[in-house]
């Protein structure tokens, strides 16, 4: 049943809503990976995520392997990070999937706390 539905799960599939919102991605990658080939899942997940008009950024690393280490010290990925969130805090930003004042959505008295008032 899952592998029939398995569409509607798995992220490489689901990109379309995070690039209408204009949500950047920073994706990671080592060469030396060995459980997660580049080609199918990372170069994939760039390839898709630009087709729907989205912004993302491939950093490929030389040598690391799956979630070492290198992927917590790219100065590279944390400029990404401080960037972003400096443009949505200069913007008035309201997330297109959490509109204030509808039942079982974000407040608008909370929305200043997802843009850092």
């Amino acid at each position: 049943m899952l592998l029939s539905r398995i569409h509607e799960f798995n992220p490489i599939d689901n990109l379309a809503p995070l690039a209408k919102a204009a949500i950047p991605i920073y994706h990671i990658y080592s060469t030396a990976d060995e459980i997660v080939p580049l080609q199918p899942n990372s170069e994939e997940l760039a390839r898709r995520y630009r087709a729907h008009g989205g912004q993302i950024h491939l950093e490929i690393m030389p040598g690391g392997k799956h979630g070492g280490e290198e992927f917590y010290t790219s100065q590279a990925a944390a400029d990404f990070i401080t960037s972003t969130i400096q443009k949505f805090n200069a913007t008035s930003f309201q997330h297109p999937t959490l509109p204030c004042g509808k039942a079982g959505r974000v407040p608008c008295s909370k929305l200043s706390e997802f843009r850092g008032d």
